[in-house]
């Protein structure tokens, strides 16, 4: 390997992305490796990850070139559950939509929403 570049977008720093990555220059090259960063970036880390690979300066060498990001937005689906019995999710769903960290405090943004799936097949008695 003859070099590995970072590009961070955002709000992710250049620090935090180094920790998710094995490979570095002068390692030996294989799919198995690229995989596991990829991954480490993606799954652990949670940002929007692109890898250029390109030759290197001499023969043989290549050069990884990382571009990272963070999400604008992160979706979460539950089920939405109104009433009894808890075991029934078929009431509808909801959706909570969060932004990445907007401040040095950790403050951020969400929008949580709830749609009903279909009519309630349950009857209540009211007397």
């Amino acid at each position: 390997m003859d070099a590995v570049t970072v590009e961070t977008y955002g709000e992710v720093k250049e620090d935090a992305v180094w920790r998710y990555l094995s490979l570095r220059r002068g390692a030996r090259l294989d799919q198995a490796a690229v995989d596991h960063d990829y991954d480490n970036l993606v799954k652990l880390g949670g940002y929007r990850v692109r890898l250029a690979v390109t030759r290197g300066s001499s023969a043989n060498t290549m050069t990884l070139h990382w571009m990272v990001m963070s999400p604008w937005f992160k979706l979460t689906a539950h089920p939405l559950y109104e009433e009894a019995p808890l075991s029934d999710p078929t009431r509808g769903v909801g959706f909570v939509v969060t932004s990445p960290q907007l401040s040095k405090s950790g403050g951020n943004v969400a929008f949580v929403t709830s749609r009903n799936r279909w009519a309630h097949h349950y009857s209540h008695y009211v007397g």
